[in-house]
């Protein structure tokens, strides 16, 4: 398979589809969920971080026995990119319980945010043993494996998520896109390239991946006046020679997808 060479911008625009504030699970096993604390994480949720934190700093201490309440405490240093707080929080919420899904996905994400990939599938895979359909855990495994060039394995953590239910359907279809294309199923591919908004494969090279699909099914024609649609074109006899691969994209997502939760500002 010929596969194409691309160097992606680093963060390719200051805006995604995808939620990139934590998805807070409500109904952990020993632990409470006061309206205190909801309060909370609705305000982490937010960026409204100071105001989050004048809550929890209110709550009494025998709240400060419940694992959500340190969790959520790690998520606003998280979003706050104060990663030093965020892990330890996150590890004390742990020390109370740890089965605590919001601990180990945040300890996940923590690890994205430094890079450290394998330790960051360690903890999502923590979580989906404990809930299978965790989809986000499920999206960054699969980012994770397509990292490592793991492209089946890929494909079966998307396969697991019901696209209906998540808000990021532009980076699951693209990351579904480009695996099936690097293992030469290039119908299947094209299906999840036409369920991408134009607008998101524009923003950056992106659009490269569906060119070449296009190249591979014989629609050059089509793949040209793609190609002519970017700022920088790229030379279509160039993109349908390259071999060699280049996963820079998948650093490029996790990187947005996890620090868009420092874009927010107090109100």
């Amino acid at each position: 398979m010929k596969v194409i060479s691309i160097v992606f911008f680093l963060l390719f625009y200051s805006c995604s589809t995808m939620q990139s504030s934590p998805t807070l699970s409500l109904d952990q096993k020993h632990s409470v969920l006061t309206d205190d604390i909801k309060d909370a994480q609705a305000l982490c949720q937010n960026h409204k971080i100071k105001s989050a934190f004048k809550v929890l700093q209110a709550q009494p201490d025998q709240n400060k026995k419940n694992p959500l309440y340190w969790s959520t405490y790690g998520y606003c240093y998280l979003i706050d990119n104060n990663l030093e707080q965020a892990y330890f929080n996150f590890k004390r919420s742990l020390s109370l319980d740890d089965k605590n899904i919001n601990a180990l996905h945040g300890l996940g994400k923590l690890y994205l945010i430094r890079e450290q990939y394998l330790d960051a599938y360690e903890y999502f895979g923590r979580v989906l043993r404990i809930d299978a359909n965790h989809f986000e855990s499920l999206y960054y495994s699969a980012l994770i494996n397509h990292y490592y060039s793991n492209f089946p394995l890929s494909i079966q953590y998307l396969d697991r998520i019901k696209p209906a239910l998540i808000s990021f359907k532009n980076e699951y279809n693209f990351l579904f896109a480009v695996n099936l294309l690097y293992i030469e199923r290039y119908q299947e591919s094209l299906s999840h390239f036409n369920q991408v908004d134009s607008q998101f494969l524009h923003k950056s090279q992106h659009v490269n991946y569906y060119a070449y699909n296009l190249i591979e099914l014989g629609q050059l024609e089509k793949a040209h006046q793609v190609l002519k649609s970017q700022r920088r074109p790229a030379n279509i006899k160039t993109l349908s020679s390259h071999r060699d691969l280049d996963m820079s994209f998948t650093k490029e997502l996790i990187h947005l997808i996890t620090t868009q939760t420092n874009s927010g500002e107090e109100t």
